[in-house]
């Protein structure tokens, strides 16, 4: 069955005005994303990654192209934003409060949610009682309660150290692929890319082009997660190429 596309962005561009004139941050611009599929940005720091999230989550306006959007967004951001004087039930379901949906079919759904992805005995606690890998768990619920078909990944994984970033990855990874959701995530870093999106971006330093569009193709023994797809053959070529590809073009 053909798959739906929810995102398109054709022949984008972003120029912010400011006292000292006109800045170009992104040119020409071409995405797709379909659903149930994982999209990365990668590029170097300040290039324009984020400002490719807003312009999907509408929160800018191209100055020019289109952007086309199908879809609820939801943002989960480099940092989990968690309300420390709110449990761990109140900080998920605060979307649904703000949209006055808190029926009991939605949080049925956050019930649920909280079970499935090991919450449901924390429910209770406050966001200092928790790891980081578990306040990002936490923060992508709270974005799913509000039933988004496109997840939008702001470096989701940066504030975390090495160890605890690869297993955050981990679970954010398959708590997507099990709630069938489309996502953009944008990263600096490349293996991070590789190992969790299916199609790369990759881009140029400010303003900002599209150098190649990789779809990303790795021969894996059992299912595909970050961790497994680092051990893939192909995972040091993808590696290798981009990392050329970035240094030619700092």
């Amino acid at each position: 069955m053909k798959q739906k596309t929810l995102v398109q962005l054709n022949h984008a561009a972003m120029m912010f005005f400011t006292q000292n004139g006109a800045l170009p941050v992104l040119e020409d611009i071409h995405m797709t994303l379909k659903q149930e599929e994982i999209c990365a940005f990668l590029g170097p720091s300040g290039c324009g990654k984020s400002t490719i999230l807003n312009l999907i989550s509408g929160l800018l306006k191209p100055t020019d192209g289109t952007v086309s959007l199908e879809g609820k967004v939801g943002y989960m951001f480099q940092r989990d934003q968690l309300l420390e004087w709110r449990n761990i039930y109140k900080n998920i379901t605060i979307g649904l409060e703000l949209q006055h949906q808190m029926t009991a079919e939605r949080l049925a759904e956050v019930d649920k949610l909280l079970q499935n992805y090991g919450l449901w005995d924390f429910r209770f606690h406050f966001p200092n009682q928790l790891s980081g890998g578990m306040r990002q768990r936490v923060a992508l619920i709270r974005t799913l309660a509000v039933s988004p078909d496109i997840l939008l990944l702001d470096e989701p994984f940066s504030a975390l150290d090495s160890q605890t970033r690869l297993l955050v990855s981990e679970d954010i990874y398959r708590i997507i692929r099990q709630e069938k959701k489309s996502a953009v995530l944008v990263t600096h870093d490349i293996s991070e890319a590789i190992s969790f999106a299916d199609t790369i971006y990759l881009l140029s330093q400010r303003p900002a082009r599209i150098l190649h569009q990789l779809p990303i193709r790795l021969t894996l023994e059992g299912e595909r997660t970050p961790l497994n797809a680092r051990k893939a053959p192909e995972f040091q070529h993808y590696f290798d190429f981009i990392w050329e590809e970035m240094v030619q073009n700092d």
